[in-house]
């Protein structure tokens, strides 16, 4: 099974689309994408979306840290 989001089909586009549209400036949103998400196994999102199917709706996150 492969997730992607419209217009998103690279880890770049990812990485783009998420320091243009974080939270902080651009320069924390870069940060912070490549020490916490850049390397992050993807299968796990895979096998919790299998279940919960998180991509089938709206995901609101309210946690702590940045859910890496």
């Amino acid at each position: 099974m492969n997730i992607t989001l419209e217009g998103i089909s690279t880890r770049d586009d990812l990485e783009q689309h998420l320091v243009k549209n974080g939270c902080y400036s651009e320069t924390e949103n870069r940060r912070i994408y490549r020490k916490w998400f850049a390397d992050a196994p993807r299968y796990m999102f895979r096998a919790v979306n299998e279940k919960y199917h998180l991509t089938a709706g709206t995901l609101c996150d309210v946690g702590c840290a940045y859910g890496g």
